[in-house]
């Protein structure tokens, strides 16, 4: 269950990651522009600054990934657990089978 809660949350922060950065990527292009052959384009500063705000945004998220600190084993913090002894199994025991037939007919002897 913790699983699929924890993809659930993956899975919503990559989305608003997503849509957050296009938002910015967006207005920077938008607001870096030139002009060419009468049309509006983005210029190469604006593509620059969107690839720059990419690189510290992602070193932002390496530090943040360094500082989270390591998992420790549950069975390390947790009291440790007595396994149930098992009480020994009595084996029956084998009686000795007399033999009721004759070795040397193939009809069984009679009593």
């Amino acid at each position: 269950m913790e699983t699929a809660a924890a993809n659930g949350f993956n899975t919503l922060m990559r989305s608003l990651g997503t849509s957050v950065a296009a938002a910015v990527v967006g207005v920077v292009l938008s607001r870096l522009t030139t002009v060419m052959g009468g049309h509006t384009l983005p210029s190469q500063t604006g593509f620059r600054a969107g690839l720059l705000i990419g690189c510290d945004v992602a070193l932002v998220a390496a530090v943040v990934a360094v500082a989270i600190p390591a998992a420790h084993p549950a069975a390390a913090t947790e009291e440790p657990v007595e396994e149930p002894v098992e009480e020994p199994v009595e084996e029956p025991v084998e009686e000795p089978v007399e033999e009721t037939q004759n070795p040397r007919s193939e009809t069984p002897a009679r009593p």
